[in-house]
């Protein structure tokens, strides 16, 4: 079995094929009916995928799925050792331009998303909330 860490307490978890698709999310009010969400995801890499094709996917579904979706900027980075790549984005919701940053790392093997949104009007403080996480995050050992 192995052992499943969280912030309340850890369990052994069977070895019954589970997968870890564990997904966080945070949020922040703004004022004004309007909130900064933090998510983080994470799921297996599919065999014969590369961490690329999988982030291509997804901004592709996003662009099929999301009002004037427009990437703004992507480019290669690391955090704690982990290659990614990391997408600047903007989007409209149901009020105005909303703006996400995502950065997608290949983590042994699995697909991370560490992912800010908020209105266009506050890109700066989501780049400066995930600045903060990813300037934080650490691997434990497997």
């Amino acid at each position: 079995m192995a052992s499943y860490f969280m912030n309340e307490g850890v369990f052994e978890l069977p070895e019954l094929g589970f997968k870890d698709k564990t997904v966080q999310l945070f949020s922040r009010p703004l004022g004004k009916g309007r909130e900064l969400g933090l998510i983080v995801c994470r799921t297996s890499i599919p065999e014969g995928s590369t961490l690329e094709s999988v982030v291509q996917s997804h901004v592709e579904h996003e662009a099929k799925t999301l009002r004037a979706f427009a990437v703004l900027d992507q480019r290669w980075v690391e955090h704690s050792g982990s290659r990614g790549i990391e997408i600047a984005s903007r989007y409209r919701n149901a009020n105005e331009m909303a703006y996400q940053r995502q950065t997608h790392l290949m983590v042994w093997d699995l697909w991370m998303l560490f992912g800010v949104t908020g209105p266009m009007s506050e890109r700066e403080q989501c780049d400066t909330c995930l600045n903060q996480v990813l300037g934080t995050f650490r691997l434990r050992s497997t």
